[in-house]
């Protein structure tokens, strides 16, 4: 396609790129390529294995302090919707505990994670 008919090779079935112009541009964008991405996708490696023992978790003692008494909270809730009943006031603190509560029971996976 290119005009040139004849392609040399070596031993192992390499070929010499080094007589078609096409071949050299080729020849250096791909090996650039190559070792750019295994450049930043090493560098990235070794930025997140270095973050994970360098970075210091929270205190597990201010977990504690939320965890409790926010799963306190969802169930004293949950006695005074029993006893009074649903309502349109009860509800809203109803879903707004329960979000919080998720988000309380997912902090100490992330402790644990990042600790």
């Amino acid at each position: 396609m290119g005009g040139e008919t004849e392609i040399s090779t070596n031993e192992q079935g390499n070929l010499y790129l080094s007589h078609s112009e096409s071949g050299r541009i080729v020849g250096m964008i791909v090996p650039t390529t190559h070792y750019l991405t295994t450049l930043v996708l090493n560098g990235g490696y070794i930025t997140g294995i270095l973050t994970v023992f360098m970075v210091q978790g929270p205190n597990k003692i201010v977990l504690a302090t939320k965890l409790y008494p926010m799963h306190f909270l969802v169930a004293a809730h949950a006695t005074i919707v029993m006893i009074s009943g649903p309502s349109t006031f009860t509800m809203k603190p109803e879903s707004i505990l329960y979000i919080a509560k998720c988000t309380v029971n997912y902090a100490p996976t992330h402790a644990i994670r990042f600790s």
